[in-house]
């Protein structure tokens, strides 16, 4: 197998912490590569200057998280003594290594093929314009500075320092077309199956993520106003799993509905969501990259309830998933299936087809294979 680099921070590449979508994406795209060539990794740390402390602390950064400088013997080594030529960057805000390569190894025709998990100035954007309230007022003060800087900084570096980049869903494709990007891929979600012993407990759903993130914030709480809107479901536990804070606490005193039951390990969460009537997946908006927490759910075989938005970068083959975009669409979903059990099982058995018509890794690297050869 051909010899490639694959460079990551350190703890996207530790299978020994707990899992997050971050290292899931990671985890897809390394075992995507593995299926053509011999992935060599190189573990990379945050930039720990006081200049970027400062700028990043005021909100005046841009793609500065890292000093490639700092690991040129190694990617020396890569690149001039092993003669590996494809470098793939995990994260775009680790792209200043394609610059550092371009600049210091032209010589050796190393192609560099970024593995993007979203686009961050569009994630940034939602921060500044729709959440701006969470944001310090010094931070409000620059972010429409930062905003262009990093709009800016994305542009120059696919058009000059990357040779393609590889994307997890088709909205962020249309994003690297539109800002530049020379070639791009789709890597579409891959099912994995376990699914679990199911046994639903009357009423029961739940959603899983982190409340103080505000899309999951925002999906949870309009869909909870619109079931308190509609009337609530007889029997309803909407169950939250994450670390419990003040976003958290704040559902739960507003809605008597809601249960929040804190961070859960793997193996506790599955017989957790193996009570569930829906598993819920709750996207009102385009944020960055691909809700991964998809794929748990279906990779579960649990009924899922999701959005179009939620269902991003997801190829459905053999089935499909309960989809609805209003919060007040799913509650009338929620109120008419947790009443009818057989409709529930329906739901189910798409899942379960879904996981057994799969695309593989094998089948992307069909397609993706001969655009990389190309570059």
């Amino acid at each position: 197998m051909e010899p490639v680099l694959f460079i990551s921070h350190k703890k996207f590449l530790d299978q020994t912490l707990p899992e997050g979508g971050v290292r899931l994406c990671t985890n897809d795209y390394v075992e995507l590569l593995q299926t053509q060539y011999a992935v060599n990794f190189l573990g990379v740390e945050y930039n720990r200057s006081i200049l970027f402390r400062l700028k990043f602390r005021l909100g005046l950064d841009a793609y500065e998280e890292y000093v490639p400088e700092n690991y040129e013997t190694e990617l020396k080594d890569a690149i001039v003594t092993r003669g590996i030529r494809k470098v793939f960057i995990n994260l775009s805000n680790a792209m200043s290594f394609g610059k550092f390569i371009k600049d210091n190894f032209s010589a050796y025709d190393v192609k560099v093929i970024l593995c993007s998990h979203g686009n961050e100035s569009g994630d940034f954007l939602h921060q500044a314009a729709r959440f701006s309230e969470r944001l310090p007022g010094y931070k409000r003060m620059f972010s429409s500075y930062r905003l262009g800087k990093m709009l800016k900084f994305e542009s120059i570096y696919r058009q000059h320092y990357i040779d393609l980049v590889l994307t997890v869903s088709e909205v962020e494709e249309h994003i690297e077309k539109w800002v530049g990007a020379k070639q791009v891929f789709m890597v579409p979600r891959v099912f994995k199956q376990k699914f679990i012993d199911w046994q639903p407990v009357r009423g029961r759903i739940g959603f899983v993520g982190d409340i103080s993130h505000p899309p999951n914030y925002y999906g949870v709480s309009k869909l909870c106003e619109a079931l308190q809107k509609n009337g609530v479901p007889e029997q309803l536990d909407f169950r939250i799993i994450g670390v419990e804070d003040e976003h958290s606490r704040r559902l739960k005193e507003q809605f008597s509905f809601v249960s929040i039951m804190g961070y859960m390990d793997n193996a506790v969460f599955e017989k957790e969501a193996a009570t569930w009537n829906y598993y819920m997946n709750l996207a009102f908006y385009y944020s960055k990259g691909v809700s991964t927490k998809l794929a748990k759910g279906i990779d579960w075989g649990l009924p899922i309830i999701s959005t179009t938005a939620g269902n991003r970068g997801y190829i459905f083959r053999g089935g499909n998933v309960l989809t609805a975009d209003a919060p007040e669409d799913i509650a009338a979903i929620l109120e008419q299936r947790l009443s009818d059990s057989t409709l529930v099982q329906l739901d189910r058995q798409e899942i379960i087809n879904i996981v057994k018509s799969t695309i593989t890794y094998q089948d992307i690297m069909k397609t993706l294979l001969p655009v990389i050869e190309k570059l």
